[in-house]
């Protein structure tokens, strides 16, 4: 019985060992990362769902008319931009500027949903480099002491 409740306590004390209160610096990371995320998040996902591109319709697509030369110039766009094979198709809009026309569309929302999610962990990231490298460097002025 004894033996029973010595181990009770020694996995106790352990138990407390291991579960160390979080420290004030790691819960200030933690705050600013998402104080900071979340707007980065919001800017990243209005800037990145649509896609903007300008080109100039080469000589065949210049010799259609009608609705053929929009569909030929959307497909000249597809080809000589990548940023534009990520469109909805039902969201295109071109409009002619002279001789360059724009195109424009909305992006799949995963597709722009990842981005943005990996653009908001940038500053939270940037904060816990910049942290482990003033600790590291803190460290290296404290004395050693001989045990």
């Amino acid at each position: 019985m004894q033996k029973e409740q010595q181990r009770r306590e020694e996995a106790k004390r352990l138990r407390k060992e291991k579960s160390k209160p979080m420290s004030g610096w790691r819960r200030l990371w933690i705050v600013l990362s998402i104080v900071l995320g979340i707007p980065m998040f919001a800017i990243a996902y209005d800037d990145r769902s649509r896609i903007y591109t300008t080109l100039e319709p080469n000589e065949y697509v210049q010799s259609l008319q009608g609705q053929e030369f929009w569909d030929a110039l959307f497909e000249q766009s597809l080809h000589e931009e990548r940023s534009t094979s990520s469109c909805l198709i039902s969201t295109v809009r071109m409009e002619s500027f002279g001789q360059y026309y724009s195109v424009s569309c909305e992006r799949e929302p995963t597709d722009v949903f990842i981005e943005a999610l990996l653009f908001a962990l940038i500053p939270g990231l940037f904060m816990l480099v910049v942290g482990l490298t003033i600790r590291w460097i803190y460290r290296g002025f404290k004395p050693q002491t001989v045990s």
